[in-house]
Formats: C-alpha cells, structure tokens, sequence
C-alpha cells in the first residue's frame, strides 16, 4: 500500500496491534517485579536494596523516552510516505544517540552510585548492597537503551511482532538465568544485575539480525546518521521525557503524603496501585498502536483518516479496559493478588472501587495522547500531564487527606478528578484537530 492509497486499519489489525504493544510493556516491567520476588527471597535486606534501586533505574525511562518515542514516531511518518531510506537513516540516528546517551549514564553512575543510594535515605547493610548492584546494574543501561530505542522504530513501522518476541527471549533468558546465578551459584543481586546484562545482549543480536537483513521497511545499512534527524529525534522525544519526569516525580511526592496516613493506608495505596497498573498497562499498548497508525497517516498526507482511526481505537480500548475495570470491580478479592492482609484490602478496596470508574476515561487519555503525538504534538500532551499531576492531583490530595480529613479515599478523589480534567483537555485538542467538520478528507 502507498502513501496516497493509505486508509485506515481495519478493527482486527488495530486491536491486535495495541495487545501486542501491550504484551511487550508488560514483559518489560514484568522482570521487574520478578527480580523484587526473586530478591524478597535473599531476604528483607536485599529486598529493600532492590527496591531502592529500582527506583533509581526507573528514572532513567525519561532518557530512553526520548529516542524511542521519537524514533517511533519518525518511522511512522517516513513510513506512511513510503520512505523506506529515511526510515533506516532515523533508526540508525535513533540507536546511536540512545547508545550515547545510555553510556553517559552509565559512567555518570558509577561514579555517583553511594550518592544515589544515600539521597533515597538508605544506610548500612542495605546501603552496602544498594550500591554496588546499582553500579552493576548501571552497566546494562547503554544495551537497554539501544533495545528499546529500536523497538520503539520498529513499532512506528507498524510490526509489534518482532518488539514482542524480543522482549520475549530476553526476559525469558533474564528468568533462566537470574535463578541459575542466585540460587544455584548464589550470586545474590549481582547475580540479578548480570542476568540482566546477558538477556538485553541475547535480545540485540537477534533485533540486529532483523534489522540487518531488512523487516517492516526498516533496514540497517552502514553508519551514516543526519544532524538534523537526531534535531527531530530531540524536539519530539523531549516533551515526552519530561512528561515522564513529572509523572515519576509527581508519584514520589504522592507516596510521601500518604505515607502520613500510617502503614496500613501506606500498603493499602500499594495495593489500589497495582491493581489499577494491570489495566493500565493494557492502556499503554493502545496508547502506542495510536501513535503507529496516526504516524504513518500523516506522513501519508492522510489526516482524514485520523479521527475515524483513533476513534476504532478508542472504542477498542474502552471494550478491553472497561471490560478489565469492571472484572475487578465485581471481583474485588484480586487485591489478594498484592496482600493477604485483611485490613489493608479493606482499607484499599473504597479506593480502588472509585478509580476503576475512571478507567474510561483514563482510556480516553492514552488513546488520544497516542494518537496527537503520532501526529507530531508532544508538546500539549506534556503540559496537560503536569498541570493534571502537579497543579490538580497533589494540591487536591493535600486538601481531601488534610483539610477534610478524608483519608486514603481523598487521595483517589483527587486522581479521579486529574484524570477527568485531562480526558477533558486532551479530547478537546484532539476534537478541534481532526473532528471531520474541521478536516478536509
């Protein structure tokens, strides 16, 4: 199909394009969680290093962001007008500056690693081990920016298939041998950090294979890179990077206030946290199948297609994410999932029943989001989230948890009301953009 013939996908195609991307979100995080179980089982001092660590390496998803969301979105657009060359000349300028910029973190944390550890108020035994799986862990950083910078190129040329198989064989490999070094060789978090490092190499060499040989348009020949093609990379990333900044640093100042409501609040916010993640995490897969196919219909001149695109989407996702909420709803022993503790499911269950009411409309907002930054807005999108976050949810949380004294359930109101006021701001955008009564077909 070319660029002028380009229409919208069909429903089956749109559907199986979100759950595949969201099949790989779930399989990059969910190694996460497996290495907290994993090193729950070294005990209550490796557990809480991990955690701590964690945490820090979390933050580093604002920098790979950057080229993978902008990579993503250049293919997409070079793509939809069948510029196969372009294409391979973004993925080659996406990888090497993701590369660049993963191996300035990388030394950056080795030298600042007892620094980072102390800044999250962790001394002694757990300091002592905080640090040097930090410092290890930091080596894997430049693979796993490389990885997920080409995964990302690869989605806006419309194949999740082969991001999904990647992330497959990695963390599978990560699984093997994650249990074969902590356990049988008794290699600790060291052993976590290296079981890290080799999955993300397995996973590189089977995406250079591909690459190498030629999928989805893409193709990896010789060096050459554009000055102007990293400029793009930076202007459309950038916004995205720092939205995830205000996200990750609007969630620490969260957690900090309801750690003033005691432990059980604290575990029960834990637990409605979680929960809700497992549908999110769905939500992202249809916020990145939105950003491909509105990519490739704008650089195929097809911004006609837009609105009736995203909006099979957006019904797609309130069928999938609506379904989930609802699931949960009726079944609120899936808190068992994160705690058998009786008062913190209590305490939870008021909370989340609240918030799983505002899964449509949180759909809403990754749909849409997906589908302006698709078209090059990444700028709106960013300010939306900070001004939801930062001007909305925490001011109301300090009111609802303090003022009125409405505890755990006041931190969930706030967040409903976030939510809602971005669903309003970013269906607006979208709706004066590409409603058809202000497009030409």
């Amino acid at each position: 199909m070319n660029a002028g013939q380009r229409k919208a996908a069909a429903p089956r195609k749109t559907l199986s394009l979100a759950l595949q991307m969201a099949a790989e979100q779930t399989l990059l995080y969910g190694v996460v969680l497996f290495d907290a179980v994993l090193a729950g089982q070294l005990g209550v001092d490796p557990l809480a290093a991990q955690i701590v660590v964690a945490r820090l390496v979390e933050m580093s998803a604002v920098l790979f962001q950057v080229t993978a969301i902008g990579g993503s979105i250049l293919v997409a657009q070079a793509v939809g007008r069948g510029d196969g060359q372009e294409a391979g000349l973004i993925l080659r300028s996406a990888a090497l500056l993701s590369l660049a910029v993963g191996f300035a973190l990388m030394l950056l944390v080795q030298v600042l690693s007892p620094q980072l550890v102390s800044l999250m108020g962790v001394s002694g035994a757990v300091g002592q081990l905080g640090t040097p799986y930090l410092r290890a862990l930091a080596l894997a950083l430049p693979l796993q920016f490389l990885l997920l910078s080409a995964n990302g190129c690869l989605r806006g040329a419309g194949d999740a298939r082969r991001p999904l198989l990647v992330m497959g064989l990695a963390n599978g490999l990560h699984v093997l041998l994650a249990l074969l070094l902590v356990f049988a060789l008794g290699a600790g978090l060291t052993g976590l950090a290296l079981a890290n490092i080799l999955s993300r190499v397995a996973g590189l060499l089977l995406l250079a294979f591909w690459l190498w040989r030629g999928v989805a348009g893409l193709r990896w020949r010789g060096w050459r890179t554009s000055r102007q093609t990293m400029q793009d990379l930076l202007r459309l990333g950038t916004p995205v990077g720092l939205e995830q900044l205000a996200i990750r640093g609007a969630r620490l100042v969260q957690l900090r206030l309801v750690t003033g409501l005691g432990a059980t609040a604290l575990a029960a916010y834990a637990v409605t946290s979680h929960t809700l993640s497992i549908i999110l995490m769905l939500g992202l897969g249809f916020l990145l199948a939105a950003l491909t196919i509105t990519g490739q219909l704008t650089g195929a001149g097809q911004t006609g297609q837009i609105y009736r695109s995203a909006l099979q989407l957006q019904r797609q996702a309130w069928l999938v994410l609506g379904g989930l909420a609802l699931l949960f709803l009726a079944w609120p022993s899936v808190t068992r999932l994160f705690s058998g503790d009786e008062l913190v499911r209590a305490a939870a269950l008021p909370g989340l029943q609240l918030i799983l009411l505002a899964v449509p409309l949180e759909a809403v907002n990754q749909v849409l989001t997906g589908a302006l930054r698709g078209a090059g807005d990444t700028r709106y999108p960013m300010w939306v989230t900070i001004v939801g976050h930062w001007l909305v949810a925490l001011p109301l949380i300090v009111l609802f948890t303090g003022a009125l004294d409405w505890g755990l359930a006041g931190v969930w109101a706030a967040m409903f009301l976030q939510i809602l006021l971005r669903a309003l701001a970013t269906g607006g955008r979208f709706w004066r953009r590409y409603h058809p009564r202000f497009v030409s077909v």
